[in-house]
């Protein structure tokens, strides 16, 4: 979505417009209205538009007092009015108003002095029709806005550049994409040399990043909004107000890259800062509304339903029920009253707003399918399944009417009613779906893969576990394992696509490639996002839209075999089949994935010789992740003495392992699990087989952590490590005292220190010290304090086979207000703030056999895709790391240095990786002399992850 605030309607011009409007109208000493535009034109419409709004008229009053004939002249205030009411969201009075003083407004057109008034006029015109989604009519006001800017060498820059804007959204709305994309970077070009810099080129930065989303370059879209930010943040205030157009378009976009914690700190600056400068309006209300979006992803309906609640009267008052806006917002209340259990109240709704688009959209128009979508959705949850299944059967074949076969709305509004419909079938009926679901996964996978560096949408990920539903229920085992590594596809698995395509980047022979596949890729993109334009065009239709994408598609795989050779298909995600996890299982070990699908969580279990495929369903046993919390609240650290869930630990075991399975499992000497969603916060350690007798999971079988299928041989044992390279921040804030001014904001105190308060790490040397015993003095670093910065890491060569250990805190996405990755706290220097994040790490040559984490949080889940991994544990194993030794919530320093130093001494002796964390796991427990590390509060929390 686009966002915008109106520009500072005639202000901009005004000074250069007042001497000659004056002469026109008589003796200009008699007659002077320049007290009043200076109190006018001090006030900025998009900071106060009330205020500007009330100036205005009061200029008007005067004017009209003192030249009551002088028509030309009251329009021309009234355009200034207009704005001012534009600002602050009464659209139809302003439209109205512009309407009106338009006519008169032309009588100045022929004066070369007015030109840049009237264009002036035009251009917010066509923003209020705009706002009120009437791209058609927006468009000619706008266009001609343009050519009288650029005709006049006089005119302002800020003005022309403000026009260039409102015409590349009116160029992007009407289906002319490439041409849009070519404003905007004049647009920025432009705003660049303003000196001071507009505001309102937040605003232009911000279209750049919606537009590049738009036509499929996710990268692009993401650069051009870092690039923004970075310029903007250095040449405007902190809150000025459009810096929310910016904050608001990276939120989305972070939101559909499925990182929603990531987006709602962005969606809550773009919000706060309009209701700062502007109070709130259906601006703001409307960025709200997409807020709750990102909190509804992240597991907080009743938050979501709250912010939606907020913003729907003021959006029902400024732009009415039937406008775009309003209908979106709509949409997803009920959407997530339906998420929270309150279906019945949503069905009314939800039939409300299928009504509502069938009467006031065009037949093509998405907003009809989306109403339906979410009608169905409603009835799903309501239970009536019969109406569901009508409604995503009359949304497809609208989708379809408007779609390509290929296309990713109708790929997944089809997967989405295929799920629907073996849920009214019976047994029979759903083994006949399978050949429908099998197309489906196919195009999905072939989507995907297009660009195998970006990862899935929230769209792809649902559709990939509605198919592995279908697929489950028709008997296709299989197929449906394959759906199932899909939708349980994750971020180190797109971080080592994204590390394999920059190395092709860096390849000069290859680069050439590179480009131009991405270049095809976005014209592809850009056909999709054109289609209802394309289809309108006289002698065209899906027909030749087909035709184009298969020319497109051709290309494509031309480009894909030259470079097939250099190892593209590296880059590819791809499924492996239940045989080859097998065959790379240890003697005695087991592999679990279990992943979050529609209704429940899809398992896959496999050792050397059998395979199981189940669900665990939400409506049989009720939802599993409040088991997870239940068992995850008796784990408090800071809470010793909380008695462990352990019946709700047995409860969660039963449901999860089969009996069959658990007997597998227990029988085995290692169990590798990959899980997302709850289950990925959860260390299986502490499962409990028996409820009877006094045992967890990890007596019995040691447990590894994956990030999905194991892609090597699991469960052998490694040889021993040949050196260490440890790092050690020995104390708290301290470790980052007297930051420099380029320390990000959000971490510095009014004093200089972190706005966090941790607590200094005494065992910290000696875990090092402990850890290095193992290893000869020459093949032993260790950096403490002042010594242990980025930098010393950045230049040290660490050895394939070793050890890289940080005995420092540890620092959770989130954690402290504006950090938007976890982080390890080093010692800052000149050059570096201390704060290594998951991004710095990732890019970094990191061999290492084992990276030990003694921090806090360092394996704990980052999202909804994390398979139990913070962006640290994946960030280590991008960077080349074998395997990780990480925690899921905060340590004890004493216990952390521990089984740190227990399980290298255990691998050394020739355990495999998993097996020597079970080991010193044991042994701490049964160590009396460490007090309280009998609880699994203490020693549940690690884990070794590896790839």
């Amino acid at each position: 979505m686009i966002f915008r605030l109106l520009m500072r309607g005639g202000a901009v011009l005004a000074l250069a417009l007042t001497a000659p409007a004056l002469a026109q109208s008589g003796d200009a000493a008699a007659f002077d209205l320049r007290a009043e535009y200076a109190a006018m034109e001090a006030i900025d419409v998009s900071a106060d538009p009330s205020g500007y709004e009330r100036a205005a008229r009061a200029l008007l009053q005067k004017a009209e007092t003192e030249r009551p004939a002088d028509a030309p002249l009251h329009a021309l205030i009234r355009t200034w009015i207009a704005a001012g009411l534009g600002g602050q969201g009464k659209i139809d009075p302003a439209i109205a108003l512009m309407e009106e003083s338009l006519p008169l407004a032309e009588s100045w057109a022929s004066d070369a002095g007015h030109g840049g008034y009237l264009a002036e006029s035009l251009s917010n015109y066509g923003l209020l029709l705009y706002l009120k989604g009437e791209f058609e009519r927006a468009r000619p006001p706008i266009e001609r806005a343009v050519g009288l800017l650029r005709a006049d060498p006089a005119s302002d820059r800020e003005n022309l550049m403000s026009t260039l804007d409102a015409y590349s959204n009116a160029l992007w709305q009407t289906g002319e994409r490439d041409r849009a994309m070519e404003i905007n970077a004049e647009a920025i070009a432009l705003g660049q040399t303003i000196d001071p810099t507009p505001g309102n080129l937040a605003t232009v930065y911000g279209n750049a990043v919606f537009f590049r989303r738009g036509m499929g370059d996710v990268t692009g879209a993401i650069a051009a909004g870092r690039d923004g930010l970075a310029f903007l943040e250095r040449r405007l205030p902190a809150d000025h107000p459009n810096l929310a157009t910016i904050y608001a378009n990276m939120g989305v976009l972070l939101r559909s890259q499925g990182r929603p914690r990531a987006s709602f700190p962005m969606l809550r600056r773009a919000f706060e800062t309009i209701e700062k400068a502007q109070g709130e309006n259906q601006t703001s209300a409307f960025m709200r509304a997409m807020a709750a979006t990102s909190l509804a992803a992240s597991g907080q309906t009743e938050a979501a339903i709250a912010f939606t609640e907020a913003a729907l009267p003021i959006l029902d008052a400024q732009l009415g029920r039937e406008a775009e806006r309003t209908r979106r917002a709509r949409t997803l209340y009920v959407q997530l009253l339906g998420q929270a259990g309150r279906g019945a109240e949503a069905l009314p709704l939800a039939r409300e707003l299928v009504a509502i688009a069938d009467a006031t959209l065009p037949a093509m128009h998405q907003g009809r399918i989306e109403t339906r979508i979410a009608l169905a959705r409603t009835a799903e949850v309501t239970g009536d399944v019969g109406l569901a299944d009508a409604t995503m059967a009359d949304a497809v074949e609208l989708q379809a009417a408007i779609a390509p076969r290929s296309h990713p709305d109708l790929v997944s509004a089809r997967a989405y009613a295929l799920f629907l419909r073996s849920r009214v079938l019976p047994q029979e009926g759903r083994i006949r779906l399978t050949g429908q679901a099998l197309d489906l996964l196919d195009l999905l996978e072939a989507n995907a893969n297009r660009d195998p560096g970006a990862p899935l949408t929230e769209d792809q990920r649902a559709s990939f576990g509605y198919l592995a539903r279908v697929l489950l229920d028709a008997g296709e085992d299989d197929a449906a394992w394959r759906a199932q590594q899909w939708s349980a596809r994750n971020s180190v698995d797109d971080a080592a696509a994204a590390a394999i395509l920059r190395r092709f980047a860096a390849d000069e022979s290859l680069s050439e490639a590179l480009a131009a596949r991405r270049a095809v890729l976005v014209e592809r993109q850009a056909l999709l996002a054109g289609m209802a334009d394309a289809l309108a065009a006289e002698g065209s239709g899906l027909a030749g839209i087909e035709q184009d994408l298969a020319a497109l598609d051709s290309r494509l795989a031309e480009v894909d075999a030259q470079m097939a050779a250099a190892g593209l298909d590296a880059a590819r995600f791809t499924p492996v089949s239940r045989a080859e996890v097998s065959a790379r299982l240890a003697d005695k070990a087991a592999f679990m994935q279990l992943t979050e699908v529609p209704g429940g969580t899809l398992v896959a279990a496999m050792t050397g010789d059998r395979h199981w495929l189940y669900l665990v369903d939400d409506a049989a046993g009720g939802d599993l992740e409040a088991a997870v919390a239940q068992v995850r609240r008796s784990l408090d650290p800071a809470r010793p003495d909380t008695p462990f869930a352990t019946g709700a630990s047995a409860a969660l075991f039963a449901r999860l392992f089969p009996r069959s399975v658990a007997d597998a499992v227990m029988n085995a000497e290692t169990l590798f699990v990959s899980a997302n969603g709850a289950l990925g916060a959860l260390p299986f350690a502490v499962l409990v087989p028996d409820a009877a007798k006094d045992a967890f999971l990890v007596d019995t079988v040691a447990i590894g952590r994956l990030p999905g299928p194991p892609r090597v041989a699991a469960g052998d044992a490694m040889t021993p490590a040949a050196s260490l390279f440890g790092m050690g921040a020995i104390g708290g804030s301290g470790a980052v005292d007297a930051m420099p001014e380029a320390m990000p904001e959000i971490m510095r105190g009014g004093d200089g220190g972190l706005l966090v308060d941790l607590p200094p790490l005494p065992n910290a040397a000696s875990e090092l010290a402990a850890l290095a015993s193992g290893f000869a003095a020459d093949r032993q670093t260790i950096l403490l304090g002042a010594d242990a910065t980025e930098r010393a890491l950045a230049e040290a060569r660490i050895a394939p086979g070793s050890v890289l250990a940080f005995a420092t805190h540890g620092l959770v996405s989130g954690e402290v207000e504006g950090l938007r990755e976890p982080a390890l706290l080093l010692h800052r220097d000149d050059a570096d703030d201390g704060l290594l994040t998951a991004s710095e790490i990732a890019v970094l040559d990191l061999p290492a056999q084992w990276v030990i984490l003694s921090a806090c949080n360092t394996a704990a889940a980052a999202g909804p895709d994390a398979a139990g991994l913070s962006g640290l544990a994946q960030a280590f194993i991008t960077a080349g790391a074998e395997n990780v030794l990480a925690t899921h919530w905060p340590v004890r320093d004493d216990i952390a240095a521990a089984i740190s130093v227990a399980t290298l001494r255990e691998a050394a002796g020739g355990l495999a990786p998993a097996q020597a964390l079970r080991a010193a796991m044991l042994a701490v427990r049964g160590d009396a002399r460490i007090e309280g590390a009998a609880h699994p509060a203490m020693w549940a929390p690690f884990e070794v992850v590896g790839y």
